[in-house]
């Protein structure tokens, strides 16, 4: 399958490039679950150009190819940090500490919950506060997509796999789409209004500058 591309106006910012991925096996399929993104494989990627302001989609055998589009650009992803990047580039992907690489990518989970428990890192919250505390959902993709925008995830990432192994190759990149949709719709919003709402409904004051700020 090779990558391709669909132009498809979405919002008025003509700056960056936003990302998500899909992987071929599900937690349940691999022995450290979660833990072990770069395990579960690359499956797809959708990628918004905004200075294109175009899509890219990407299939198993388009990784190399996703690389050198995300490649010495400013990035924004939802948990890419956590997840996203070790899927692409493999668990040991600057392992410690996750944060974002300064002036080069941003985040919004890892944004999201560093200005809402007051931390510099994932660690930091985790440390302080518990992981049942920072990963309660309220954070998640869907969660705040519905608390600030009134809309949501169209899915699981754990029903992605499922579709791969039936071959719905257009549900999967439909999937894939949307969370990119929304992970870009959150971008322009918080860099409008300089906040998130999570799931509880608490506003996040959170910071997201743009390549040319």
């Amino acid at each position: 399958m090779n990558c391709s591309t669909v132009v498809d106006p979405l919002c008025r910012y003509h700056v960056i490039p936003v990302y998500d991925v899909e992987v071929l096996r599900g937690p349940d399929e691999i022995a450290k679950g979660w833990g072990d993104p770069q395990g579960m494989g690359f499956g797809t990627a959708v990628v918004y150009l905004e200075r294109e302001d175009l899509y890219r989609f990407y299939g198993p055998g388009d990784l190399n190819a996703l690389k050198m589009d995300l490649e010495d650009r400013y990035l924004v992803g939802f948990n890419s940090v956590h997840f996203d990047n070790k899927v692409i580039y493999g668990n040991r992907y600057r392992r410690k500490p996750l944060r974002e690489r300064k002036g080069r990518e941003c985040d919004l989970f890892l944004r999201a919950v560093c200005s809402k428990f007051g931390v510099d890192t994932l660690q930091a919250a985790l440390k302080k506060f518990g992981p049942k505390k920072v990963f309660n959902n309220s954070c998640g993709l869907d969660a705040i997509a519905k608390a600030t925008i009134g809309k949501g995830k169209t899915g699981t990432g754990e029903h992605a796999p499922k579709l791969i192994k039936r071959g719905q190759w257009a549900d999967v990149f439909a999937y894939n789409l949307n969370d990119v949709r929304r992970t870009y719709q959150l971008y322009c919003f918080a860099r409008e209004n300089g906040f998130l709402i999570d799931g509880s409904g608490f506003r996040i004051p959170i910071s997201v500058p743009s390549e040319e700020s």
